[in-house]
């Protein structure tokens, strides 16, 4: 099988097993399965993710990383290699990225790159959630094995096959997460009056949202709201008291 044949295996087969942050214990499994066919000794870090230390005998390390968690998606695709998981689904990248990362550990293998400097294989769990970056800083990996830089990619499907998009300076958006709850009244619809409709006031708040990207969000500056679940009411014919989004 050719290298590239090896990568798309990899990543149908990943994609069959998707699981939720810190709970990858299938993922986590299959890739250690797979970097000890080629040889190496992968160390498991915060129960899930998966290390792989090439020490070359340097001071300092380079870092190749790859995020290994799934999104809670119900997939309705009808591809060959569907999630096998119901109700999760590799719909980010993170099966295309770990089959990446485990081409370029084979590629190591086959053919040791010169670099004056040590290699560290990271597959992070948890990039979704709970946040796995911050617990892998927080358990003290990357000053254990001195890194001082790491290098990671995104799957991008607007991008051309065969290029890679880059630029200096920050390239992908930060997310800062809301929770609203709007409270009002109950009453029977046919009585609205005595109410206080709070879903009629969650959807203008909604609205009014989208006048930040028009009118405070600089033209020349990049920036979404996305406001993805709403929950409110308790019946067709009642005021609804409370509503989250």
């Amino acid at each position: 099988m050719d290298a590239l044949e090896q990568i798309k295996k990899w990543r149908q087969e990943l994609h069959q097993i998707p699981e939720p942050g810190l709970h990858e214990y299938k993922t986590s499994k299959y890739l250690k399965t797979e970097l000890l066919k080629m040889g190496y000794q992968p160390i498991t870090i915060l129960k899930t993710g998966v290390l792989v230390y090439i020490d070359n005998g340097y001071d300092k390390t380079l870092a190749f990383r790859s995020d290994i968690d799934a999104l809670k998606i119900k997939e309705e695709t009808k591809c060959s290699f569907i999630s096998q998981h119901d109700g999760y689904m590799h719909a980010c990248g993170h099966d295309g990225h770990m089959a990446a990362l485990l081409g370029f550990a084979k590629k190591l293998k086959d053919k040791p790159l010169s670099l004056n400097v040590n290699i560290l294989l990271i597959f992070q769990p948890a990039e979704e959630s709970p946040g796995g970056a911050k617990l892998l800083v927080e358990a003290g990996i990357l000053n254990k094995y001195n890194v001082k830089a790491i290098f990671g990619m995104h799957l991008m499907p607007t991008i051309d096959e065969g290029k890679i998009a880059c630029r200096a300076g920050p390239l992908m958006a930060q997310n800062g997460e809301l929770d609203v709850t709007v409270i009002g009244k109950s009453a029977h619809a046919g009585l609205y009056h005595f109410g206080v409709d709070s879903i009629v006031i969650a959807s203008s708040i909604i609205g009014q949202y989208q006048n930040i990207i028009s009118r405070v969000v600089s033209p020349v500056e990049s920036c979404v709201i996305n406001i993805g679940e709403i929950s409110g009411g308790t019946a067709r014919n009642i005021v609804a008291d409370k509503t989250v989004f």
